[in-house]
């Protein structure tokens, strides 16, 4: 355990969470709210052996990067973790992120990092949100929960939810105390409404998240709601039902009290149905060009055969349908596969068929049956890809391997394994800010058979 707790630092990166990185004689120190280039004093609160937790007393120069946030939650709502850094530096600090996953953790030595591609607009662009409920009965509040707590934070004015979205939750707020529902209460597991949910693209969808089924002064609520004016549609208003005692959002079942339970949305000329549970990039500014940049490393000529793997709702494969001779995308999760095989309809795509199941075991019985992989997408979740699946990819033979990724450290570990066992290496890496004011970002890169 370090003895030092107050001394003079210097913030020389950015953590996966947000927080500042600094050295104190060899020993490392993550420090809230802090920017890369602030030079402060620091008290540590929490020392472990290797590595501890601090806060800034005092800041001595500030960094050139830091910035007044223009939003009052911040820092105590959890959602953002880079708003006192300028734009443009978030995109440097972003490209670094990437690079040093892929030096440090995939052992690259050569690759080339792009400049990240920025989000146009920065702010209000999440077509997705997701908001707690708490407080109490005729003081309701909506917003986020605080960083690393259950405590819910109004927040009326985010700068990266839609406009929209905020007159949704407005006017959810305004029902809830005129009519005293009662907010979820987690500790007591008593209460109604648990979470608000909001989704836009073409049309929107608006979807109150209750303990209970039988909410009062739903019919009110609905015409509240169907009033707004809304910049896209309201296509749907869904009543969740989530009984239990869980941090999970969603329960099984649903109501829907007006409409339908999924919006239309589009990327490029494609126009996708996209229920509402359903997995959808929430930044519908960059999502065109990274698929776009996606289409590209793929090079595709008509006599290409694609699998596309964790395809989802088809997003990545209809894309690419036109451009290819067959698609071929598989999911493991069953309503998305049949969403991917209604939006193909949709867009009258007859070279793009869907197959539901754990893409290592799939894809070896479809090659066994006579399909071949000229090009291998895969755009897993943050944890990335297992080796099994990788060894499945290999094996498939595919002269390219088009490797979206949320998440660097994963990236760069599957990366390794495909260019040490199977002799596929990268020499290119396209990061996208998906996701401005927050460390996370998206990188596309091409791995290609070393001949």
């Amino acid at each position: 355990m370090h003895d030092d707790r107050i001394f003079e630092g210097l913030i020389t990166s950015v953590s996966d969470d947000g927080s500042g990185i600094t050295h104190n004689d060899g020993y490392t120190v993550f420090v809230k709210n802090a920017c890369v280039g602030d030079k402060c004093l620091i008290e540590i609160t929490k020392a472990n052996k290797n590595y501890g937790f601090g806060v800034i007393k005092g800041l001595l120069t500030p960094s050139p990067h830091r910035i007044e946030p223009q939003c009052h939650s911040f820092p105590a709502c959890g959602g953002c973790t880079l708003l006192h850094t300028d734009y443009s530096f978030q995109l440097e600090l972003k490209r670094s992120i990437v690079r040093d996953a892929l030096t440090r953790i995939g052992g690259f030595e050569n690759v080339y990092v792009h400049e990240t591609v920025p989000s146009e607009p920065s702010f209000y662009y999440r077509n997705k949100s997701q908001y707690p409920v708490g407080g109490k009965v005729g003081d309701v509040k909506i917003g986020f929960y605080s960083a690393k707590s259950h405590n819910v934070i109004n927040n009326d004015n985010c700068l990266i939810e839609t406009p929209d979205s905020r007159l949704v939750v407005s006017a959810v707020k305004n029902w809830m105390n005129k009519y005293k529902i009662a907010p979820y209460d987690e500790n007591r597991h008593s209460g109604a409404v648990r979470h608000v949910y909001f989704r836009s693209a073409k049309t929107s969808i608006a979807v109150i998240v209750s303990r209970i089924a039988n909410v009062p002064h739903l019919e009110t609520l609905k015409a509240e709601l169907l009033s707004l004016p809304l910049s896209a549609p309201l296509s749907g208003i869904v009543l969740n039902v989530n009984p239990n005692k869980t941090n999970t959002v969603l329960g099984k079942k649903d109501k829907i009290l007006y409409g339908a339970n999924y919006i239309l949305a589009s990327i490029g000329e494609i126009t996708y149905k996209v229920s509402y549970r359903s997995f959808f990039q929430v930044n519908s500014f960059t999502t065109h060009l990274l698929y776009q940049k996606t289409l590209d490393l793929c090079a595709l000529s008509k006599n290409d055969t694609v699998f596309d793997l964790y395809c989802g709702i088809g997003t990545i494969s209809l894309f690419l349908a036109k451009h290819a001779k067959k698609v071929i995308g598989v999911e493991i999760i069953p309503s998305a596969v049949s969403d991917a095989k209604e939006n193909a309809k949709l867009n009258n795509i007859q070279n793009a068929s869907f197959y539901e199941g754990a893409a290592e075991e799939v894809c070896p019985d479809l090659i066994k049956k006579g399909e071949k992989a000229d090009i291998v997408v895969v755009d897993p979740p943050r944890k990335g890809c297992a080796e099994p699946l990788l060894e499945a990819i290999a094996k498939m033979n595919p002269k390219k391997i088009v490797y979206v990724s949320c998440n660097p450290a994963t990236l760069a570990r599957d990366a390794k394994y495909l260019r040490t066992a199977y002799g596929y290496t990268l020499t290119e890496a396209y990061p996208f800010d998906q996701f401005p004011h927050s460390t996370h970002v998206e990188t596309v890169c091409l791995l290609s058979k070393v001949i």
